[in-house]
């Protein structure tokens, strides 16, 4: 028996798949951010508590979240009660921070990535730890759904915008310390969007903001107020819906933009130039600053 535990939409989609593709029989435990993610894939509503998990599966399979709680109390329980602990890393990104907490850093037995890419990021990051690649389940779940969808939307002039919104930071911190560690703020990304959004596209008959499921859609009512733009809030589809409806997916460093890729739509990044450079490895998103020069 094995015992999940997944808070994060990414990482929780990520294990969700796994399970799915592989027929494994579980216990989980998840947290609010996850919980519709499992009802939809298992029907499951109720969350076992961590600990009681813990003991009874023989071994641990995680998620990680951008900041680590649920999954780093469960590698603490693992260690603890000798279960073996596996972390199924989503991104590309940040990956050490995942496993520090207040200083205490803690890692599993062994960490699972889908990629060659991830790889070598997550063999540089951890030198003593066994790193192994599996098949992305998520990916191969979505490219299932995309076979079943029409992802070529366009039969008009008119361009639809998916603007992903990512909380670069908790609400409890300031937007200074999102400015120090990653070089700009949401707000900042959002306003060089809109402030380069010719070089995007010329003829846009709708901006859909999305918040992150992390987020609430009021964070972004000052959008509005600020650009003359038919603007839209996300509606009730999922995400992927949402984007084979759409013509060009714009974002920072969220999933959302690799997906867009596998949807084959043009995936714009909205780093401003003051901030970090994209580290997400896909070659086919194109910087705003690229399309400047192209357009010169």
């Amino acid at each position: 028996m094995i015992g999940v535990v997944i808070n994060d939409p990414g990482g929780a989609e990520l294990v969700t798949s796994w399970l799915k593709q592989n027929k494994l029989s579980f216990q989980i435990c998840f947290g609010k951010y996850s919980k519709n993610i499992v009802k939809e894939k298992f029907g499951i509503t109720k969350s076992l508590d961590l600990k009681k998990l813990v003991l009874n599966c023989e071994w641990i399979l995680c998620g990680t979240s951008a900041i680590p709680d649920l999954e780093w109390r469960a590698i603490k329980f693992s260690k603890k009660y000798k279960k073996k602990c596996v972390v199924f890393l989503d991104h590309w990104v940040n990956y050490a921070q995942r496993f520090s907490k207040n200083d205490e850093v803690l890692l599993p037995d062994e960490i699972w990535v889908a990629d060659n890419e991830a790889y070598k990021i997550a063999k540089k990051t951890f030198k003593n730890l066994k790193i192994r690649i599996v098949e992305n389940p998520y990916f191969n779940e979505i490219k299932s759904r995309l076979s079943l969808l029409k992802t070529d939307k366009k039969s008009e002039s008119l361009d639809t915008i998916l603007y992903l919104c990512e909380p670069l930071m908790p609400p409890s911190e300031t937007k200074n310390l999102a400015k120090i560690k990653y070089g700009y703020t949401e707000e900042e990304a959002i306003r060089y969007f809109f402030k380069n959004i010719d070089y995007i596209s010329k003829n846009i008959k709708k901006i859909i903001i999305k918040p992150h499921p992390k987020e609430n859609y009021k964070k972004y009512n000052w959008v509005k107020n600020n650009f003359d733009f038919p603007i839209e809030f996300y509606k009730n589809k999922n995400l992927l819906e949402h984007i084979v409806l759409c013509d060009i997916v714009v974002g920072c460093t969220t999933m959302g933009m690799v997906i867009g890729l596998l949807a084959k739509k043009k995936v714009v990044s909205c780093i401003p130039p003051e901030g970090k450079i994209n580290q997400l490895p896909h070659k086919k998103i194109i910087p705003i600053s690229h399309l400047q020069k192209n357009n010169k």
